[in-house]
C-alpha cells in the first residue's frame, strides 16, 4: 500500500514505480480538504455575486460610482442555482453550504448508482448519504446542466476524460451572466475560451485557483481579465493539513493490518 499525501493523484499515476508495480494499492487523502475548500468556493461565490472585484477596483481608483445601484446589483446565493461538476468530498461540502443559503443544487457524477460517500470525510460535513442535490446528471450532460446555473463549480480530478473537458462549447452553453469557479485542476478548463467569455461579458465573472501552467506566467492575459479572482493554488491549504493527512494514513494502516477495506483507494482505471 502507498498512501499519497495529496488528493490529486494525476502526477503519481504516471510514476515509474507505480507502473512497475501494477498490483500496488494507492490511497489518497481525498476528503481532508473539503471543509476549507468548501469555504473558499463559498467565499468566491459571494464575492463574485456581490461584485467585490469591481468595487475593489473602484476603491483603488477612488471612484464613487454614480450608477452603483445598477452596476452592483447582487446575484444572491439564495434562490440561485448552483451546478457542481464532480460530486466527491469537496462537491458535497459545497452542496451542504449552498443548501444552507437556500440555493438549488445540481451536480454531475460519474457513477449515478452509488450515491453514498465511502471515502474519508469530517463528521458533520459534506453529504455522506447523497441527499442534498436537487438533480443529478451524468458528465455527458454537463452542457445541458450549466445552461440553468447561476454559479458553476468545478471540483473534478484531472483525468484523461476531464482534461480540456470544460471547453468552448460548454462555456458557450453557460447561462448569460453566470459565474465559474474552478478548484479542481487547471487542465480541465479551456483558458482561452474562458478569457474570451469574460472579456465579451458572456459570463459575469470567474474565480480560478488552478491553472494549466503553474505558476501562471507573468504575461498571461488572465492576470488582467475583468471580474476575475485569481489565486495561486491555495484553496486546499489548511493549518491542520498534516494532522488530517496523518489521521487518514493511521486509519488506513490499521485497516491494512486488520485486513479491512481501505479508505480512498485510487482506481487506476478511473484515474482518481
Amino acid at each position: 500500500m502507498v498512501q499519497s499525501h495529496f488528493a490529486g493523484v494525476d502526477s503519481l499515476l504516471t510514476h515509474a514505480f507505480l507502473k512497475e508495480h501494477p498490483d500496488l494499492v494507492l490511497t489518497s487523502t481525498s476528503g481532508i480538504h473539503a471543509t476549507n475548500m468548501g469555504e473558499y468556493v463559498l467565499g468566491t461565490m459571494l464575492a463574485l455575486g456581490h461584485h467585490l472585484p469591481e468595487m475593489l477596483e473602484d476603491q483603488r481608483s477612488q471612484i464613487w460610482s454614480e450608477e452603483r445601484f445598477e452596476r452592483f446589483m447582487p446575484v444572491e446565493l439564495r434562490r440561485s442555482t448552483v451546478g457542481i461538476l464532480g460530486y466527491g468530498s469537496i462537491g458535497r461540502e459545497v452542496a451542504r453550504l449552498c443548501k444552507a443559503f437556500g440555493a438549488t443544487v445540481l451536480a454531475t457524477k460519474k457513477d449515478l448508482k452509488s450515491l453514498e460517500d465511502e471515502g474519508y470525510h469530517v463528521e458533520g460535513t459534506g453529504d455522506p448519504e447523497g441527499e442534498l442535490f436537487d438533480r443529478l446528471y451524468p458528465p455527458e450532460a454537463t452542457a445541458y446542466m450549466v445552461k440553468d446555473c447561476d454559479f458553476v463549480v468545478i471540483t473534478l480530478p484531472l483525468t484523461s476524460s476531464t482534461r480540456g473537458g470544460f471547453n468552448e462549447d460548454i462555456i458557450a452553453a453557460m447561462k448569460p451572466g453566470s459565474f465559474l469557479i474552478n478548484v479542481g485542476r487547471g487542465g480541465i478548463v479551456d483558458e482561452e475560451a474562458l478569457l474570451e467569455a469574460l472579456e465579451s461579458g458572456k459570463i459575469a465573472g470567474a474565480a480560478m485557483d488552478v491553472f494549466a501552467t503553474e505558476p501562471l506566467p507573468a504575461n498571461h492575459p488572465l492576470w488582467k481579465a475583468p471580474n476575475f479572482i485569481l489565486t495561486p493554488h491555495i484553496s486546499g491549504n489548511t493549518p491542520d493539513y498534516n494532522e488530517k493527512a496523518a489521521a487518514v494514513f493511521e486509519d488506513n494502516l490499521r485497516r491494512y493490518l486488520e485486513g479491512r477495506p481501505l479508505k480512498n483507494v485510487v482506481s487506476r482505471e478511473m484515474e482518481y
